[in-house]
């Protein structure tokens, strides 16, 4: 039998190429087997099994009490956004194990997850997400795993010899650069993870 307290009316019991459907107490049987050993498998969509599926040894005998347990499959939906708007190519992670990416709308759906415990992380270069880990303890589906971007940033300032800022500096790192302003400060924003040279240009030379 099924052992579950869901709808059972999309399960199927297969085995040796027959089919059927169990009744909606969940108990099941197949008539007219033959003999031998065959593989006994239960699918339905949006569940999981256990066992996944048993041995079971055909004779002039019925074969009785093969339970299965379903297990509700978990799903996981999302958005990533920054000040608003979607952020595409987002990777999610629970731990390290990949999961899914937002698409163009910044959405992300993972599916056919067992309940438990998850630990969802958001890693795209140039970007830092809130929260950094979103922990969710889960028995049924969930919708609202959102995580807000911002870009990742260097700052600092630009000084002379004696100290005092220098503003219209050039700061530049790559395809990344900006100016300082009055009080010397610059922000490089998007930054992909790692090292980075950075150089600053006044007045048409290098300066450092």
């Amino acid at each position: 039998g099924l052992q579950t307290g869901q709808d059972v009316s999309l399960t199927q019991v297969s085995i040796a190429g027959f089919t059927t459907t169990p009744a909606p107490d969940g108990s099941f049987s197949v008539v007219d087997l033959p003999p031998g050993e065959h593989i006994l498998e239960i699918s339905h969509p949006g569940y999981k099994f256990e066992p996944a599926s048993r041995s079971v040894s055909i004779t002039d005998q019925s074969v009785r009490r093969q339970y299965f347990s379903a297990i509700p499959d978990v799903d996981i939906r999302g958005s990533i956004t920054l000040d608003g708007q979607a952020v595409s190519g987002v990777q999610i992670y629970d731990n390290q194990e990949w999961l899914a990416s937002s698409d163009t709308a910044g959405n992300f759906h993972i599916s056919g997850l067992s309940p438990g415990t998850y630990y969802l992380r958001a890693e795209k270069d140039g970007y830092r997400f809130d929260p950094s880990v979103r922990v969710l303890d889960l028995d049924g589906d969930f919708a609202g795993a959102d995580f807000s971007a911002r870009f990742t940033e260097l700052t600092g300032i630009v000084v002379d010899a004696n100290g005092q800022p220098i503003e219209g500096v050039l700061v530049s790192s790559g395809a990344v650069s900006a100016l300082t302003g009055p009080d010397g400060s610059y922000r490089l924003l998007g930054l992909e993870s790692g090292n980075h040279l950075v150089t600053a240009t006044w007045q048409g030379a290098v300066i450092g």
